[in-house]
């Protein structure tokens, strides 16, 4: 019978200790592998079919919540202000209300990745993903249509030391555009010639 996984969403890479041991018991039962994603997710693999409702309702039952589609991407963050020495803000934060802002229906087949870096250091990766935040002395650039993989793109910063509620806005925009011009499986980055694209460079 075929092996199944799953996804466990992990809002700013934390783990509550109660999913960790609820995946840890199921793994050890199961002979799971259990993988920690580089979108700071977890994920176990090698499920057997026979198993797998068993696991996810488990794993529901501690609080996970999986990922599929039609869910607002998780931002990915850095850890930020106060643990890092670094950090210039809390990342956390500002993933949280990305997160209360845009949570909910999102159309399936989209693929958008949203990264919250703390300082010009971009440990999160925001200048590699479709819409990153970056911590400054002055607020928060924003930058858009970064894109990782074989051939990485440096994304556009189209925004300079603004205040989050004006993040908030500017990656309202970005989605808006996004879901409007894109079609599954395009990134911004290949949007971003597009003469209605909403923001400019800066």
């Amino acid at each position: 019978m075929a092996k199944e996984k799953l996804t466990i969403l992990l809002p700013t890479g934390h783990l509550p200790l109660g999913l960790m041991e609820a995946a840890r018991q199921l793994a050890a039962v199961h002979s799971l592998r259990v993988y920690l994603t580089n979108r700071q997710n977890l994920r176990l693999i090698d499920i057997p079919g026979h198993a797998y409702e068993e696991v996810r309702q488990e794993l529901a039952k501690a609080g996970a919540r999986f990922q599929e589609p039609g869910l607002f991407p998780l931002p990915t963050v850095c850890v930020g202000k106060p643990d890092c020495r670094h950090g210039l803000f809390d990342t956390e934060a500002v993933s949280t209300e990305i997160m209360r802002q845009f949570d909910g229906c999102f159309p399936s087949g989209s693929r958008l990745k949203i990264a919250v870096s703390g300082c010009c250091r971009c440990c999160s990766g925001a200048k590699l993903a479709d819409i990153g935040v970056m911590g400054t002395r002055d607020g928060c650039d924003v930058f858009a249509g970064g894109k990782g993989g074989a051939a990485p793109i440096v994304g556009c910063r189209v925004a300079r030391g603004v205040a989050l509620g004006e993040v908030i806005r500017i990656i309202e925009d970005l989605v808006a555009f996004h879901q409007h011009k894109g079609v599954p499986g395009q990134r911004i980055a290949e949007l971003m010639d597009d003469p209605e694209f909403p923001l400019s460079a800066c």
